[in-house]
């Protein structure tokens, strides 16, 4: 059994869920010893598909004879990987995610809610919950790359800082960060997205604007990141957008989590046992400008209890029996 695992190659679709869930799914395959290709030339018998974008291809893939797979809902914060249109009001599949799922012999959701969400928009196929694995080998660090985030925004040992990610589309993530960051002038604030098109003047406009405790950035390198989150005090989750790659990362990394308004999609999340949810920025700012870490000891610890279930290898035995079960 081959696998194909897509990728979207356009450097102005730049991906952070979309990069670490596909390296994640190719470490899985390795893991269970299944060759994954890049290139239906190399005659696989699954196509897995992460983004809408691939329809056309997953229909080529369909007429080639492989079993088509995709996973969504996963990268919903990466232009390019949306499968719901979050800017409108009454959320529908985009007609594209509609076409690509309507190729999958099998479709791979982060929870019980994508499922309901999916059947209810008509999507009669085989539907299954599968969280996305964590690679805790990404977060151990030799010393001298452990300080990389704080060496590189010139952070001092007691600066307390919080990171979120997402893209400057999203008009609501970031007008929610710079509330938040006015109500809390004790703590630095550190925005990642990507900004294609006219996002960029966007971005550009956010960057000399913001308060001097928020940093409005591109998406930037891997180690940085991880070594930001290792140092963080918090992840920020700051739109209802489901985010569970960035969620177990937090987990993983003994970063408090911290989530704004309705996280319906985002049921992993449970306030005051392993993250803090509030109804809106003016009462997380309020917190985080006051934040004593020590208080929310028990919640970190509880949260990377519960994470340990999502490692590699037992997520790896999931996913490859799902691929088995296509043959049966």
């Amino acid at each position: 059994m081959k696998v194909l695992i897509d990728y979207i190659t356009n450097n102005e679709l730049a991906s952070f869920e979309g990069n670490r869930l596909r390296k994640d799914l190719k470490g899985q395959c390795e893991i269970m010893g299944v060759p994954w290709v890049d290139s239906l030339q190399d005659r696989p018998d699954i196509a897995h598909f992460l983004s809408p974008r691939f329809a056309s291809s997953a229909e080529m893939a369909k007429k080639a004879g492989c079993k088509i797979v995709v996973s969504a809902f996963y990268c919903e914060n990466d232009a390019g990987y949306g499968f719901v249109n979050y800017c409108q009001k009454n959320r529908v599949l985009r007609g594209s995610a509609r076409k690509l799922l309507g190729f999958a012999d099998l479709i791979f959701v982060p929870s019980t809610y994508h499922k309901a969400f999916l059947q209810a928009q008509g999507i009669d196929k085989r539907i299954e919950v599968l969280a996305p694995a964590v690679n805790f080998d990404r977060f151990q660090f030799i010393p001298a790359e452990n300080e990389i985030f704080m060496r590189y925004f010139r952070l001092g040992a007691r600066d307390n800082f919080t990171i979120a990610s997402g893209n400057y589309h999203d008009k609501k993530a970031t007008a929610t960060i710079l509330q938040i960051a006015r109500k809390a002038p004790n703590m630095k604030f550190f925005f990642f997205g990507a900004a294609k098109g006219s996002d960029k003047v966007r971005y550009l406009s956010l960057r000399s604007k913001a308060p001097a405790n928020l940093r409005f950035e591109l998406l930037t390198e891997d180690d940085v990141y991880r070594s930001g989150l290792m140092h963080a005090s918090a992840l920020l989750v700051l739109s209802e957008r489901p985010s569970y790659i960035s969620i177990l990362e937090a987990f993983v990394t003994r970063s408090q989590v911290v989530a704004i308004g309705d996280q319906k999609e985002n049921p992993i999340l449970e306030n005051g046992m392993n993250s803090f949810v509030f109804k809106d920025a003016k009462s997380a700012g309020e917190y985080l400008d006051n934040v004593y870490l020590e208080s929310s000891k028990r919640t970190i610890m509880h949260a990377y209890g519960s994470v340990q279930q999502y490692g590699m290898r037992p997520q790896a035995q999931k996913l490859i029996e799902f691929y088995n079960s296509l043959f049966e």
